[in-house]
């Protein structure tokens, strides 16, 4: 169902890691509340479509968009979610986000204290999670939808499947 897993070796990662890039720890966030679609919080969406990418120049222009989670269903043992995109709202944003598959959905968890107007993420590193990978959007005018593989594909369904393929 339209998603991947490339198994990098321990040498090629700590290249990587030298570069100074990381590594999102699905086994570290897989319990935690922020990595469970609910309505709490917000989402973020990220990608770079492919009319904002120059090939000749180089230049690819990232996307990210507060959305929330308007939708999840369920197909056997995947778990899909829709983010909702208000394109007469938002008239800069592509009415096609071809390219976008692949970027992740991210959901953070803000906690306001009573008497106070601030909204906080007390824990970065726990109150804000992967909830999900697009990979495909609806047509629409006014409106349209991002659909992505929710949680459970991504934590449990994709993460046995590795195991299993790895065992």
């Amino acid at each position: 169902p339209d998603i991947a897993f490339v198994t990098l070796s321990a040498a090629t990662c700590s290249t990587v890691e030298a570069l100074g890039k990381a590594f999102y720890n699905l086994d570290r966030h897989a319990g935690n509340e922020a990595a469970q679609i609910g309505s709490a919080g917000f989402y973020i969406t990220h990608g770079t479509p492919d009319v904002l990418t120059d090939a000749g120049t180089k230049k690819a222009a990232n996307f990210t968009y507060v959305t929330r989670a308007t939708n999840a269903f369920e197909k056997g043992d995947w778990v899909y979610i829709e983010g909702g995109l208000d394109l007469s709202g938002n008239p800069d944003i592509p009415e096609k986000l071809g390219g976008v598959s692949g970027g992740g959905v991210w959901r953070g968890l803000m906690y306001q204290e009573e008497g106070s107007s601030v909204l906080t993420i007390p824990d970065i590193y726990e109150d804000i999670a992967l909830v999900g990978v697009n990979f495909y959007q609806t047509a629409g005018v006014e409106s349209s939808v991002l659909i992505g593989h929710g949680p459970r594909s991504i934590y449990e369904t994709l993460r046995a499947q590795i195991q299993r393929k790895h065992a």
